[in-house]
C-alpha cells in the first residue's frame, strides 16, 4: 500500500476509535445524571454515625430531617451500592492525585521513550522518532497546564466572580467535612474535566498513534497486549469515577458544563488524528509526511 493509503485507513480507523471514545463517554455520564436525577449532591460528613464506615451530607436536601439529607454507608447498605464500596479498583483514587494524574496518562509514550532510549544505546537507530516524541511530551504538558491552570484554578475563580455567592448559613455547615454553605453554588465537575480533558484523551491520542500502520513499531504482540489492556482497564477505572461523579456529587447541569469544558482538548486531538486538514501539524508530531 502506498504512503497516502495507508494515511487513509489510519484517518477511518482513528474517527472510528474517536468515536468509539465518544459513545462511552456520553453513555457513562447520561446513566449517572439518570441515577441522581438531581437529587444528590454529596459531601463527606466530618460527624461520624454509628455503624457507618463513611457518611455524606447532600446538599440538594431542604433541611437535616430530609429522608436524603445523610447518607449513611454500612455493611447493609444497599441502595447506594457503587458509593459505598468499601474498596476501590487500583489506580481509582490515584486518578486525581498528583503526580498519578500527570504520570498516569503518558504511560504509552513512557514506554515508546524507553524503546527510543533503548534503540539508540544498542544500534544508533531510531534517531528520527526523538524529536516526534519530544514535540508530543511538550504538547502533553501543555494539556496538562492549561487543564490544571487554565481549566481548573482559573474557571473556578471566574466561577466565584460571577456567580451569586452562597448564604452564610446553612443545615449541612455543622456537618460536612469543609464548614462552609459554598456548595450550594453552581459548580461545575472538575473531575469530569479531569477525566475527559486529560487522562483519557491524552492516554488515547497516544495509543491510536500506537496502532497505527505507519507509526514504528515497538516491542511485540506481549507489549501490545498489554497496553491495550492497560488502555481497557483505563476507561474502566476513569468512566467508573465519571459515574460517582455524575449520580451522587454534582448536578446534571455541573457535569455537562464540565464535559463541555473537556471539548476544548478533546475535539483538537480526534481532529488532529480524524482530518487531513492538519496535516503539518500531524508531520512535526508523528513524523508521518502526508
Amino acid at each position: 500500500m502506498t504512503l497516502r493509503s495507508l494515511l487513509d485507513l489510519w484517518e477511518k480507523q482513528s474517527c472510528s476509535i474517536w468515536s468509539l471514545h465518544c459513545i462511552i463517554s456520553i453513555s457513562v455520564m447520561l446513566a449517572g445524571i439518570l441515577q441522581n436525577r438531581d437529587k444528590f449532591k454529596l459531601l463527606p460528613s466530618r460527624t461520624e454515625q454509628e455503624g457507618c464506615f463513611k457518611s455524606f451530607v447532600n446538599v440538594l436536601a431542604s433541611d437535616e430531617n430530609d429522608i436524603d439529607s445523610n447518607i449513611c454507608c454500612s455493611t447493609s447498605t444497599e441502595s447506594f451500592s457503587t458509593l459505598c464500596l468499601s474498596s476501590y479498583p487500583p489506580l481509582y483514587k490515584r486518578l486525581s492525585k498528583l503526580p498519578d494524574a500527570w504520570i498516569i496518562p503518558l504511560f504509552p509514550i513512557i514506554i515508546r521513550g524507553i524503546y527510543i532510549l533503548w534503540k539508540l544505546l544498542n544500534d544508533a537507530s531510531g534517531k528520527e522518532q526523538i524529536s516526534p516524541f519530544l514535540r508530543r511530551i511538550i504538547l502533553y504538558m501543555v494539556i496538562f497546564i492549561v487543564r490544571g491552570f487554565i481549566l481548573y484554578v482559573g474557571l473556578n475563580w471566574l466561577e466565584d466572580k460571577i456567580i451569586t455567592p452562597s448564604p452564610s448559613e446553612c443545615w449541612f455547615k455543622e456537618y460536612a467535612r469543609r464548614p462552609t454553605c459554598k456548595s450550594m453554588e453552581f459548580d461545575f465537575s472538575d473531575h469530569t474535566v479531569l477525566y475527559m480533558g486529560q487522562i483519557l484523551p491524552v492516554f488515547l491520542f497516544e495509543m491510536v498513534y500506537f496502532y497505527s500502520p505507519i507509526a514504528p513499531k515497538i516491542g511485540g504482540k506481549l507489549l501490545s497486549r498489554f497496553l491495550t489492556a492497560s488502555l481497557i482497564y483505563l476507561y474502566f477505572i476513569a468512566m467508573f469515577g465519571e459515574y460517582q461523579t455524575a449520580a451522587y456529587f454534582h448536578t446534571g447541569e455541573e457535569i455537562i458544563f464540565g464535559c463541555g469544558i473537556s471539548l476544548i482538548i478533546q475535539c483538537p486531538l480526534a481532529y488532529m488524528q480524524c482530518s487531513q486538514s492538519w496535516s503539518k501539524l500531524r508531520e512535526r508530531l508523528f513524523g508521518i509526511t502526508s
